[in-house]
């Protein structure tokens, strides 16, 4: 019989940084690329997983971004950096109001 039994201890950091570390695990399947798209180190990330180290000031920072992109996700927001593409009416649509203002400064401009 053991003399010693060693009992696992509290985890230091917040459940929701847990969480994310696995979420991110389980999308980029390797620590180092989870901890790069957290914008973390590997040995911050790996510390944030299994609960060793408090929640650091980049771990903060990457739970608001993560709850940032949950709230657009829930509010049906476009992506907050976009893609850079216009749909088509949008597209016909300004180049109608920029025609208009265009006719509007010609005949307001003197001859």
């Amino acid at each position: 019989m053991p003399t010693h039994i060693q009992r696992p201890s509290a985890s230091k950091n917040s459940p929701d940084a847990r969480r994310l570390c696995r979420a991110a695990l389980k999308k980029f399947k390797t620590e180092r690329n989870a901890a790069r798209a957290l914008q973390l180190t590997p040995g911050e990330f790996h510390h944030q997983l299994i609960g060793a180290r408090r929640d650091t000031t980049a771990m903060t920072a990457a739970l608001k971004r993560a709850d940032a992109r949950a709230k657009r996700a829930r509010l049906w927001l476009a992506n907050e950096h976009g893609d850079g593409t216009i749909d088509r009416i949008s597209f016909e649509m300004m180049l109608r109001e920029l025609k208009q203002a265009m006719q509007k400064m010609e005949s307001l401009a003197p001859r």
